[in-house]
């Protein structure tokens, strides 16, 4: 059975009955059925095996270089958890390491990698196993299976908020969600029943669940025709379906959404500002009273763990690299950081904001809302409610046009390179380089 390999990533969680984390190795795998359908299946190594290389003692003491060859290193293969034990006992670095850890330096610890008689020593756990994926898969079974592909956006009752949310506070509940599956070609949207929001009261009042989808895919699918007509692109697939979804429970929404996403399992789940989006649930869930673990990752992980972090030290968005790692059989990645990262040599933008981008790019805005979008919910709520689905639709219709996201994959591939570090040139070209080396 032919397969492709969508992602490597590991967790540290305690064992069944120990007290000390371990780390994990996730590797997240599509199989290729005979009948055309993809199956994502994922493998845990509990103990994963790190191997490198030390000179020999004829060959230490030398001069600094660049290059060694393999006869005149010794090979080591230890577990990864004690990689930095054995890499001090070779090098003579054990009393460097037990006072930074004495100090509460750990960061410093890895210093010892540094030693000239080492090689290979101080790789990325993830882009050493992906590498190793690739050695130990045989290149007939490896298929170009294509991406699939989600998107999606969320939207907050500000109104009484007085500024710009902040997603670390998180204190504006979401009221709506959006989410479009590239696969199936299926729009959903999540909302919230808002007390007080007398335009709901009245788009829920007329709201026909038989007609109104009809309407909408209707909607969306003349842009689509519209611009494969006027594109010579690979055409765009049609809307089959809209799913719209009515919450009085905020948290029950949030798992109602990442349900969706868990059962669909794209590779990808894509958004635009997605630290923005990511935070703000994360910090919402715990907010009212849920675990961010146990909602975001799917319940068949075995180990759960999420790392939702903004980048402020980035001067711009090209440089910029946010942390979204949610454990599962998705990848959540910022279409928005891409765009600028993989455009960076041909000059800064003077805005990355979406609408401004989607003019440039496709040819067509955002959906337009009334008044300010703190008030819009309030004042036409269906407005509101396309401005949201439009978001994901046009995300899509972005993602069609420039393949981003394909080229970062095909990186990840080419560099053995995890897709969050894929366009930092000195890592890519570094694992790529090990792995020239070592043929």
């Amino acid at each position: 059975m032919k397969k492709s390999l969508v992602n490597v990533f590991k967790v540290k969680s305690l064992d069944e009955g120990s007290k000390r984390k371990t780390t994990k190795i996730f590797f997240v795998e599509n199989y290729l059925k005979e009948n055309g359908e993809v199956e994502k299946k994922i493998r845990i190594q509990k103990k994963p095996l790190y191997t490198f290389h030390t000179s020999k003692p004829e060959y230490r003491n030398k001069l600094n270089v660049t290059f060694i060859e393999n006869y005149k290193t010794d090979t080591h293969t230890v577990e990864y958890d004690n990689l930095d034990n054995l890499v001090a006992k070779l090098t003579n670095q054990t009393n460097f390491v037990e006072k930074c850890i004495n100090e509460k330096r750990f960061k410093d610890i890895r210093n010892i990698h540094s030693h000239p008689d080492l090689h290979l020593s101080d790789m990325d756990l993830e882009d050493y196993k992906i590498r190793e994926w690739f050695e130990n898969t045989k290149s007939e079974t490896i298929a170009q299976i294509p991406l699939r592909k989600s998107f999606f956006d969320i939207e907050v009752d500000s109104l009484h908020y007085g500024k710009f949310p902040d997603a670390s506070e998180a204190k504006c509940p979401i009221t709506m969600i959006s989410y479009l599956h590239q696969p199936t070609m299926e729009l959903h949207s999540f909302l919230l029943i808002v007390d007080k929001c007398e335009a709901q009261k009245s788009f829920i009042e007329n709201f026909d669940p038989s007609e109104y989808p009809k309407a909408l895919i209707k909607e969306f699918n003349s842009e689509i025709i519209k611009s494969n007509e006027e594109s010579t692109n690979v055409k765009q697939k049609l809307v089959t379906n809209v799913h719209i979804k009515f919450f009085d429970d905020e948290l029950d929404l949030i798992k109602s959404f990442f349900k969706t996403v868990h059962r669909d399992k794209p590779d990808y789940a894509l958004g635009w500002n997605l630290i923005f989006d990511l935070l703000t649930i994360k910090n919402r869930i715990l907010r009212l009273g849920g675990i961010p673990e146990e909602i975001m990752s799917p319940s068949d992980f075995p180990y759960k763990q999420i790392w939702i972090e903004e980048d402020l030290k980035a001067a711009d968005f090209s440089t910029r690299k946010s942390k979204l790692d949610v454990t599962g059989y998705t990848q959540f990645v910022c279409l928005q950081e891409t765009f600028a990262s993989i455009r960076a040599t041909a000059g800064k933008r003077e805005s990355y904001k979406l609408e401004d981008i989607l003019l440039e790019e496709v040819g067509e805005g955002k959906f337009e809302y009334d008044g300010e979008i703190s008030e819009a919910m309030y004042i036409n709520y269906e407005s509101f409610f396309k401005y949201s689905l439009y978001d994901s639709f046009r995300l899509f219709q972005l993602e069609e046009k420039n393949k981003d996201v394909d080229l970062l994959h095909g990186l990840f591939h080419m560099t053995f390179t995890r897709v969050k570090k894929v366009m930092t040139k000195t890592t890519s070209i570094r694992n790529f380089a090990a792995k020239v080396i070592k043929d």
